[in-house]
């Protein structure tokens, strides 16, 4: 019960940071915390050191815990990683790619083409919209039969969370037309063009979000 507890507090404060919530920089005050997610201090205390080792928030000496402000240059950094890991997870997954598993991906890939136009209309259609979206990365973090690449590609995706969050919500971005020529690579079998694809994705992604941040250091 206490883990199910700490990992439901895991989850709430990390939304709260990744959409604005708790604002960067600010303390996170436990008794308010405990209060509105009601808990006790110690599950709460968990999740808090669960989320300075996933880079979420940070310990200061003397304003204790507070939201990590991300910086253009970290997520470049990050972005440069990224790229490559997932271009690797996207040829692996790609090879003798199962009937069931391409019809999956379509589904996401036309799924998220539906709610992309409707997003403006409510924050749970923009929130899809993100959802579905990561989901395409992922399904092939999940499908490259490698256990090492698939924990480091969520890894470096987490870290990067926030800052793709707050992209789509502010510049329009061209990712479903990458997707779809992903999708024609990996139906046409064509592993290594997939592989290429996600990577010029990604690095056209991080060219986006690293003038974003450079413009708006408040973030």
């Amino acid at each position: 019960m206490t883990e199910l507890i700490r990992e439901k507090a895991y989850h709430e404060l990390r939304d709260m940071i990744t959409h604005g919530d708790l604002k960067p920089g600010e303390k996170l005050v436990e008794t308010t915390l405990c209060k509105k997610l009601e808990i006790s201090r110690t599950p709460l205390r968990e999740a808090i050191r669960q989320l300075q080792m996933e880079g979420y928030v940070d310990a200061m000496d003397q304003k204790g815990v507070v939201v990590h402000k991300i910086t253009a240059e970290d997520v470049d950094a990050v972005y440069d990683i990224s790229s490559v890991l997932e271009g690797l997870a996207v040829e692996r997954a790609a090879v003798g790619i199962k009937p069931a598993d391409l019809k999956k991906l379509e589904k996401i890939y036309k799924d998220h083409q539906k709610t992309r136009k409707r997003r403006a209309e409510s924050s749970e259609i923009h929130e899809k919209t993100f959802q579905l979206n990561t989901a395409f990365h992922l399904f092939f973090a999940e499908r490259c039969e490698n256990p090492v690449l698939k924990k480091e590609i969520f890894k470096f995706r987490r870290i990067t969370y926030r800052s793709r969050y707050l992209i789509m919500s502010f510049a329009d971005s061209d990712e479903l037309d990458y997707h779809g020529e992903i999708l024609k690579a990996v139906k046409e079998k064509n592993a290594a063009k997939a592989g290429g694809l996600m990577v010029k994705h990604i690095r056209d992604k991080q060219k986006h979000i690293v003038a974003f941040l450079k413009n708006n250091r408040w973030f």
